[in-house]
């Protein structure tokens, strides 16, 4: 139970969201056959509950009575009658969909904006490019140099500063193609034809979510867009949209 806590804490050493040691066990057993197919290092506690069972069970013979009452009070201590909501209301410009769209940002750590354009999705039912499970976004998108230009201009994305948690998510190459654009050693001619490329891939349309984003990494990314993907068809104070 005590390795598997080890691993559980992953690759990289967390206290209250910072980094504070760089090189912890998880990183050589996922480079292990078989265990590199884990890669969410907190399943590591199903392992380490079971040791803890086991060992409650054994140390909670004699005392059967106190056992109960403290899984009692456990109990208790964990239902909530006001369970916290979440109120996600989908912006104006949802309405306006009415084909395949590409969400942006593409922020998938963080400050997540996925989870919105899941529940967004859910009104207007086009297709999108992110999933909820483990490969958040797909492969073919996330390989598009304008998406990475635009993650790499949002500073509220963390991704091209954590690889390493991102190759868990297979999204390592995702985050070192980000880190690239934003440390300027990206070439901005792989930009052109991105207009092209999106339309090849099925997409009809772009929007870009100002509201997400801090005002002037909003104006910044919606300038480049323009550029690359002509007038936009819609441009408001939350939001722009682009017909391809």
């Amino acid at each position: 139970a005590g390795v598997a806590v080890v691993l559980a804490l992953g690759p990289v050493l967390h206290v209250r969201g910072s980094p504070v040691f760089g090189f912890m066990p998880y990183r050589l057993l996922a480079e292990l056959p078989l265990f590199g197919l884990m890669r969410l290092p907190h399943r590591w506690l199903l392992v380490v509950f079971l040791g803890l069972s086991v060992l409650a069970a054994r140390g909670g013979r004699g005392f059967s009575g106190l056992a109960a009452c403290l899984v009692l009070v456990e109990a208790m201590g964990l239902s909530v009658v006001d369970r916290p909501r979440t109120d996600i209301t989908p912006p104006a410009i949802v309405s306006e969909v009415d084909g395949p769209v590409l969400d942006l940002p593409p922020r998938t750590l963080g400050d997540d904006a996925r989870g919105r354009y899941l529940v967004w999705q859910r009104v207007h039912r086009r297709p999108i490019a992110y999933t909820l499970l483990m490969q958040s976004i797909g492969p073919r998108i996330a390989a598009e140099p304008l998406v990475r230009a635009v993650a790499g201009m949002d500073r509220s994305d963390p991704i091209a500063s954590k690889v390493i948690e991102a190759e868990q998510f297979r999204q390592g190459d995702f985050a070192r193609g980000v880190a690239e654009w934003r440390a300027g050693r990206a070439d901005p001619a792989t930009l052109n034809g991105a207009a092209e490329r999106l339309r090849g891939l099925g997409y009809a349309l772009v929007i870009l979510h100002r509201n997400l984003l801090a005002e002037e990494d909003a104006d910044r990314i919606a300038a480049l867009l323009g550029e690359h993907l002509g007038m936009p068809a819609i441009d408001t104070e939350e939001a722009v949209l682009w017909r391809l």
